[in-house]
């Protein structure tokens, strides 16, 4: 993980303001920052606890399973990881699946500019869509008291492979003209953490890119699926637990960018060394997931993970433009 420092991440911001559509980053940078600077507890605080407890064993047996499932044939036991030389070494192995990251979700400050509310309950968030395919395994940990959290809504919304978000009609977002967008629904979706694990596994593509941000995935959690009620004002919130996103090691990027249609999009890549955000979480926390190939090309798919830690007392109600579950998406201002 490589990290820039102070001085380049305040250059790297300048131009980097509207790195969402219709966001303005330079608040929540400083909220951002006041809040990291807390220190806040994240995951790698609690992995003693979820070893003695047999929860990092089991989740490396869940990981194995999932590999094994989704890999290619001739994968499963000649294993290719992160440079394709993953060993078939059990030792090796269980030293891979028991690599987590040290993720501790950040609240956001401003409105979510590409949530869509009302999204479908579901697994499987691909519809078809062009790109690497991508297995997520995420898992929500209590940073009180380290104990996974059953029950909670884990909501994911991502770009395809061409930096384009579904329900959303704005500049920025493919072609601003294409109103058929709103009641696209790719790339979204929310499931609730099983009784076990507390986990939850989402089936889709490894996003794309966009101006001003790094690859990566927003993810939110609930303690229900349930959108709130419009303000009398007339804005709509959603409460989420926690909000955030989820990133990826560049190495991982630069596989992905080269096939194709990532390798089309006309935007500029940001790496990761140049997304603000991403620089100033990755100061106290670890917001990449880990992962392995499933197969001998990039176009085989990845299997990634990561646990998440998250303080389910503390509730954020975040602003949101429209509604989805099947069109009715949001117009940007």
């Amino acid at each position: 993980m490589q990290l820039v420092s102070a001085i380049s991440v305040v250059s790297l911001a300048i131009g980097f303001v509207l790195a969402h559509t219709g966001h303005d980053l330079t608040n929540e940078l400083k909220e951002r920052k006041r809040w990291l600077d807390t220190k806040p507890r994240s995951v790698k605080s609690c992995s003693n606890d979820l070893e003695r407890r047999g929860l990092l064993s089991h989740a490396i047996d869940r990981r194995r399973d999932l590999f094994q499932r989704n890999a290619q044939d001739s994968l499963v036991g000649v294993q290719f990881a992160k440079n394709f030389a993953f060993p078939p070494n059990p030792t090796d192995e269980r030293l891979l699946f028991t690599d987590n990251s040290s993720c501790v979700l950040t609240p956001e400050v401003q409105g979510l500019g590409h949530f869509i509310a009302g999204e479908q309950i579901r697994s499987d968030i691909s519809e078809g869509q062009p790109g690497v395919p991508l297995t997520l395994e995420i898992q929500i940990v209590d940073v009180r008291n380290c104990q996974p959290i059953p029950g909670v809504f884990v909501e994911v919304y991502q770009c395809n492979a061409t930096g384009v978000y579904s329900g959303v009609q704005a500049e920025g977002n493919g072609n601003a003209n294409d109103a058929s967008n709103l009641y696209a629904t790719h790339g979204r979706g929310i499931q609730q953490t099983d009784n076990e694990g507390s986990v939850v596994t989402f089936k889709g593509i490894f996003p794309g890119h966009y101006y001003g941000v790094a690859p990566h995935i927003h993810i939110l959690t609930h303690s229900s699926a349930q959108p709130v009620a419009p303000s009398g004002e007339g804005r709509n919130y959603v409460q989420a637990t926690h909000n955030g996103r989820i990133f990826f090691e560049q190495d991982l990027i630069n596989q992905v960018e080269g096939t194709y249609p990532y390798n089309t999009n006309q935007q500029p890549l940001t790496l990761n060394s140049q997304d603000v955000v991403l620089n100033q979480e990755a100061q106290v926390t670890d917001p990449y997931a880990r992962y392995v190939w499933l197969g001998q090309r990039p176009e085989d798919g990845v299997l990634a993970w990561i646990s998440v830690g998250i303080d389910p007392t503390v509730i954020h109600p975040m602003e949101y433009v429209g509604n989805g579950a099947g069109g009715n998406g949001g117009a940007l201002p």
